[in-house]
């Protein structure tokens, strides 16, 4: 039972340390990501590089500044995962990969969170209910409903301007004729504010 309990600190804390600790290797690959299919995922080559093996720098890794706090957690984590009843190196891995992956997402998210305006969650909410999405004219609707009721925040603001960070975000798709659609990881995005309470109304 006490197993069950931990293992979720060990997810969040685990994951936020990977993500600190891989930064470096991970804005490498990602840089240099080619394409990304049901096939699979194709990196450039460095053209300064002749080889194709992505070493990781665990000198690096290794090497940084670690706090007081810090390696009290790095001591706890230790400790639960030799706890659980996880022992092939292959197992431990694809564990690893997991708990980066959904905790990669929820800092994604709570990033997201800080940033969104609430009438561009009232958008996403309105998308959610339509396949099949909804026409640039037709969002521009909820952005000047947004801008009438938050003047100082929107007087100077385009509807491109407004839809361009749910986009960026990729929240949102556009697709023809100048239609949008709220993607997957956007209705993942609207998941995480019910899951987490944070469905409350949000200025702008």
């Amino acid at each position: 039972m006490t197993d069950i309990v931990n293992w979720p600190i060990v997810t969040i804390v685990l994951g936020g340390i990977a993500i600190l600790a891989f930064r470096p290797a991970l804005s490498r690959l990602i840089d240099r990501l080619k394409s990304a299919s049901k096939e699979g995922i194709q990196f450039e080559r460095p053209q300064d590089s002749a080889s194709s093996v992505v070493s990781l720098p665990f000198v690096e890794i290794m090497s940084l500044p670690l706090s007081p706090s810090a390696a009290l957690r790095e001591k706890v984590i230790d400790e639960q995962l030799h706890a659980l009843p996880i022992q092939e190196p292959i197992q431990q891995a694809k564990a690893l990969i997991r708990v980066l992956a959904i905790t990669r997402v929820n800092l994604e998210f709570t990033n997201i969170v800080l940033r969104i305006f609430g009438s561009q969650i009232t958008l996403l909410n309105h998308l959610s209910a339509l396949p099949q999405g909804l026409t640039i004219h037709e969002a521009t609707a909820v952005f000047l409903l947004a801008q009438s009721s938050f003047v100082e925040l929107h007087a100077h603001r385009t509807v491109d301007e407004w839809l361009a960070y749910l986009t960026t975000s990729q929240l949102v798709a556009a697709s023809e004729p100048a239609t949008i659609t709220i993607t997957q990881y956007g209705r993942d995005f609207l998941k995480y504010l019910i899951d987490e309470s944070l469905t409350f109304p949000r200025y702008g």
